[in-house]
């Protein structure tokens, strides 16, 4: 069982007052009807749905908007996604307490919880490489995933105030609205400290130790090795130009002796 939400296109007629619920076991498979429900009851909009067989780990849904009058469906329609677990909850909650006040109003439950799963994303792509899910993430790496969402949901902002801002000039008289390049600054001071918290906290789940796995790339493609692995290779150098210094040298004695 498994609960299902939506959000109406800001296009739907009021003569679609039916809603098809349609699920898939694939994004892009074939959607087939699991419910009908009544879109408007008591003058309120219903946007959710229980699927009593539904799994949100394998079940991907779209909802269609009927006019029950003519049985005609909306050209358009929208997909379902599934209400925060108690997890994600928690997580929104951290956030929007660190959130300025100004886009408390705006950010809606699904911009932060796609925030937390893109987070978690960028997270398992900063080396060493991880494969968490909002399940599998460990409590000690909460804090990163909290911090690159809202990282992320200051860049969303950012995008509506920069379009908004614009600079005026007449008759020596100059109006300039720039509050975007303040959010800007914000975002990279705060990814720039992002970045330098996860990298050192990455290195535990490097697969061969510290040394060895924080080798980003090969030493032939400018790759940067650790000082400690540096310290090895000069030692093993130091011990190949001994053995060879040794071999010349008794090379040496046999041809005078």
């Amino acid at each position: 069982m498994t609960e299902v939400q939506w959000v109406p296109p800001c296009t739907l007629g009021p003569e679609y007052t039916k809603s098809r619920i349609l699920r898939s076991n694939q994004e892009n498979g074939d959607y087939r009807l699991v419910g009908e429900i009544d879109g408007i009851v008591n003058n309120s909009a219903i946007t959710k749905f229980v699927d009593p067989t539904g799994d949100r780990r394998n079940h991907f849904y779209i909802v269609r908007f009927v006019d029950p009058a003519t049985l005609a469906e909306m050209n358009d329609y929208v997909l379902g996604f599934f209400p925060p677990t108690p997890r994600e909850k928690r997580l929104r909650n951290w956030i929007v307490d660190f959130l300025p006040l100004v886009m408390k109003e705006e950010i809606t439950d699904e911009n932060i919880v796609q925030a937390i799963r893109y987070s978690i994303y960028l997270y398992n792509n900063i080396p060493a490489f991880t494969c968490f899910t909002v399940d599998t993430l460990p409590l000690c790496d909460e804090p990163f995933i909290i911090l690159g969402a809202q990282v992320w949901l200051l860049y969303l902002k950012y995008l509506n105030l920069s379009i908004r801002d614009f600079s005026y000039s007449d008759m020596g008289l100059s109006l300039n609205i720039d509050r975007g390049a303040k959010m800007k600054q914000a975002i990279d001071d705060l990814n720039k400290q992002y970045l330098e918290y996860v990298r050192p906290a990455k290195w535990k789940y490097t697969p061969q130790g510290v040394g060895l796995g924080t080798v980003p790339l090969p030493i032939s493609l400018g790759g940067n090795l650790n000082r400690g692995l540096l310290n090895v290779l000069d030692l093993l150098n130091s011990f190949g130009r001994i053995i060879i210094f040794s071999i010349g040298l008794s090379q040496c004695f046999r041809f005078f002796s």
